[in-house]
């Protein structure tokens, strides 16, 4: 892998991963490897820079921001890949030397393995996949005309996300993945899909009030910071973990129940007593009786 664009947009060198050190180098960067064996326009790349207001100069900037970027890839050890096309320029990569590619892959690999049923195998590949993230897509670029692409891979990792914790839900392996739940979760306090999944791990290994004080936080978030309430999927699951359990009883009926028994079991004895205290007398009278009134 030599590209890294989830995270920092990073190169690889001889020495470990770099950073681009000019905030324009790293848009052009970065567009040109969204956009990895195609070409992207000059004026794709302008918008890229700055956005609706350029500079007269706009074109041979984005020249010049180029060949700097050209240098500096040759620099750290790199073959020569940014080729100027008659509209604009283009990045020559392998499938295996953009992170971004190799997320997509390892997803796409894991859904195979979930679809046969190797579960062991479908959630070693999405961790691997996983692994490859060191915070939000591009987040060291700023620029309005890359946001969409960036939003579309932060959405794709929480996917992902989701999908590593159903499977592991599913094998009830709970525990094994409340770590990592609870540090995306973090990450993403808005997100309702992630903060269910995670109350209802937390249900699963017995912690139901810290799944509802988690629920109550982010309804707090919700209406404090975006002025919304809680959405119908996460209130779903509030609905649920609050929900009496099928074979819980409420303790008045309990009490009611229990009060009718001891009284028919009463009322029982009392038939029983009846009964054994007119046979007693029944046999004392047939003991006390003349022949005479037989």
């Amino acid at each position: 892998m030599r590209y890294q664009l989830l995270g920092p947009v990073r190169v690889r060198a001889a020495d470990g991963y770099r950073t681009i050190s000019g905030a324009r180098q790293r848009r052009i960067l970065a567009a040109l490897l969204v956009d990895a064996n195609r070409v992207v326009s000059v004026d794709r790349l302008v918008d890229v820079v700055w956005g609706e207001q350029p500079p007269a100069t706009s074109v041979q900037q984005v020249q010049n921001c180029v060949s700097s970027l050209r240098r500096m890839l040759v620099d750290v050890g790199h073959e020569p890949s940014i080729n100027r096309m008659p509209t604009g320029y283009s990045l020559s990569v392998r499938d295996d030397a953009v992170d971004t590619r190799i997320f997509t892959d390892l997803v796409v690999l894991a859904e195979r393995s979930a679809a046969k049923g190797e579960t062991d195998d479908a959630c070693t590949t999405l961790r691997r996949a996983l692994g490859l993230w060191h915070g939000r897509a591009m987040e060291d670029v700023s620029s309005d005309a890359l946001t969409p692409a960036a939003v579309q891979l932060d959405e794709a990792r929480v996917r992902t996300m989701e999908r590593l914790v159903a499977i592991e839900m599913t094998r009830g392996r709970a525990d094994a993945v409340l770590g990592d739940l609870s540090a995306w979760a973090r990450e993403q306090p808005y997100h309702e899909g992630l903060h269910g999944q995670l109350a209802l791990a937390y249900h699963t290994v017995g912690r139901t009030g810290d799944a509802l004080t988690l629920i109550d936080g982010v309804r707090r978030r919700l209406r404090t910071d975006l002025g919304i309430d809680l959405g119908a999927e996460l209130s779903r699951v509030e609905a649920q973990l609050r929900a009496p359990r099928p074979d819980a009883v409420e303790p008045e009926r309990v009490a009611g129940s229990s009060l009718e028994m001891l009284h028919a079991a009463l009322v029982r004895l009392t038939a029983a007593v009846n009964l054994l205290t007119r046979a007693i007398e029944g046999g004392r009278l047939g003991q006390g009786a003349s022949p005479s009134s037989l």
